[in-house]
């Protein structure tokens, strides 16, 4: 018995609502690959069935996009109506092994870059978010002005990796003084509610 096996069976079944639909319309081959009990072959099958599937699948797929989106919307915004194929095919060749966006983003680019070699406007469009991530990321110099997280002249250069991406809040400096709470007043408790505890 291996839950390394079921796990992976799991995360399976989040990144790809079609194997869920497959799943959910009776195709077991996808567990073979997988070295499961019959409990555990049986409980991803449930788990497929179970409607809390979609949401499972939705939330993946946000987390995921949340990068692209965010870190390179011109990528996103060049590939148009080839975003859910492009972006689908690439979660299923490139499961996530980590959280970094950095990591998201590259790889992606690389995959678009080999999905459409012929495509050279959307190639300079990857080429330009790969200079702006590495950029960024890698504090190797500025990247390109743009927009998403890291639009602007880009961080200063210095050591090490950044690693989030700076924002608009505003520091401790800039916050307005103490903010008065109102608390409600305590009211003594009568000698009924006393006796009552």
């Amino acid at each position: 018995m291996s839950l390394d096996g079921f796990y992976h069976g799991v995360a399976a079944l989040a990144a790809d609502p079609d194997l869920v639909r497959r799943c959910r319309g009776g195709d077991r081959g996808w567990l073979a690959s997988y070295d499961l009990t019959d409990p555990e072959t049986e409980r991803l099958v449930t788990m497929a069935q179970a409607d809390g599937m979609e949401v499972l699948c939705t939330l993946y797929r946000s987390s995921r996009l949340t990068a692209l989106v965010g870190v390179i919307p011109t990528v996103v915004e060049a590939l148009g109506e080839r975003l859910n194929d492009t972006a689908t095919a690439f979660w299923r060749q490139v499961p996530r092994s980590d959280m970094q966006f950095r990591t998201e983003c590259l790889g992606f680019c690389g995959f678009v870059r080999e999905r459409f070699p012929g495509d050279e406007a959307l190639r300079a469009v990857v080429a330009d978010a790969e200079r702006s991530v590495v950029g960024h990321y890698d504090r190797s110099g500025p990247g390109p002005p743009g927009r998403g997280l890291f639009a602007g002249p880009g961080p200063a250069p210095g050591p090490g990796p950044v690693r989030r991406a700076e924002t608009s809040t505003p520091g401790r400096d800039q916050l307005p003084g103490p903010v008065p709470v109102r608390r409600p007043a305590m009211r003594p408790q009568s000698s009924q509610m006393a006796r009552n505890r």
